[in-house]
């Protein structure tokens, strides 16, 4: 009937009920504090890796070998700059470059980066410019290539 008025109910959260609720939270909630922890560190820490990345990738010189001083033969050089790494073989006839192979090179722009060494054989000279986007992979290619040869130069012509 449409005169009589209902009145319903409804259930009310009782102060114990809402103290039992965040009780059940409170491990979750100690879950997220400790993510937000850890990614507040991993952010802090992965900033400070890359500007010390930067600088030593910036530290890196690259100087023109003179490959009359350098013997034949194939010589292996590496360089590790934490974040890039390069190792090359590097094959000296006459002194001059013949060849050179990357053996390993761990850098998202690796493809790239690599055609350096067409470059570096055709020119005869470590001292070439960088492939863009690429150019802190090229300077720890370019200081893996300086290595090996430094490993051919003749003992009587090292000062």
């Amino acid at each position: 009937s449409s005169d009589h008025l209902y009145l319903h109910s409804f259930p009310t959260r009782r102060s114990s009920d809402l103290l039992f609720s965040m009780q059940k939270l409170r491990p979750l909630l100690y879950l997220l504090a400790a993510i937000v922890v850890t990614v507040g560190f991993g952010v802090l820490l992965s900033h400070y890796t890359w500007e010390e990345f930067r600088d030593e990738i910036e530290a890196i010189e690259v100087e023109e070998m003179d490959l009359t001083t350098v013997d034949d033969g194939i010589y292996i050089g590496s360089y590790d700059a934490n974040l890039i790494r390069a190792e090359v073989r590097v094959q000296v006839q006459n002194h001059q470059i013949v060849s050179i192979e990357i053996i390993e090179h761990h850098h998202a722009n690796a493809e790239a980066a690599e055609q350096i060494i067409d470059w570096i054989v055709e020119t005869q000279s470590i001292e070439v410019d960088g492939v863009a986007g690429a150019s802190y992979s090229v300077r720890v290619i370019q200081a893996a290539i300086l290595n090996a040869l430094r490993k051919g130069v003749s003992q009587n012509d090292e000062s």
